[in-house]
């Protein structure tokens, strides 16, 4: 019973001439081995030119990059136990402070940009005024509770609003 090792005896193997099949039964002997990973012939205990070994690194630069792994496992250790804090606790009250900030930015932008005679990425001041709607009324109803009241208010001051952010958040 030999599971297989005649096969592995036989397989081909690779000499410095050139592939040839295994005619023999034997395992090829240990004594002199074929090093294919080297460059030169094996020598034992002979250290390498030291020309040919590549610069050592820093330990400043060691030092650096163990300095923002661990910055950046730490930030994403307390981020991700913020995150999970703030839905189990406080009603995601973060999360929804965030997202009315971005879009509060994102909308200030866009009326910054593109609140001219002639926007340059809109066809018209109405196209701003929809698109800033819609941006509100997903706000309002991603965030919902309190917000879904103060969507009301808004909706109902059809004085000091535009028509279509009184129509698109209704």
């Amino acid at each position: 019973m030999n599971h297989g090792l005649h096969h592995f005896r036989c397989a081909i193997h690779f000499t410095r001439a050139g592939r040839r099949p295994c005619t023999s039964r034997r395992i090829p002997s240990i004594s002199n081995p074929i090093r294919y990973v080297q460059s030169r012939t094996f020598s034992p205990l002979v250290p390498p030119d030291p020309a040919s070994l590549p610069k050592p690194r820093s330990t400043r630069s060691k030092r650096i990059r163990k300095v923002v792994f661990r910055t950046l496992l730490y930030s994403t250790l307390a981020g991700a136990t913020v995150y999970l804090a703030d839905r189990q606790w406080n009603a995601s009250s973060i999360a929804r402070t965030t997202r009315t900030f971005y879009t509060g930015l994102l909308i200030g932008f866009d009326y910054k940009i593109n609140f001219h005679a002639h926007p340059p990425f809109a066809e018209s001041i109405e196209a701003v005024h929809s698109r800033n709607a819609k941006r509100i009324f997903d706000l309002i109803r991603a965030n919902g509770g309190l917000y879904l009241k103060i969507g009301q208010a808004i909706a109902m001051q059809s004085a000091d609003t535009a028509a279509s952010v009184s129509e698109d958040v209704l």
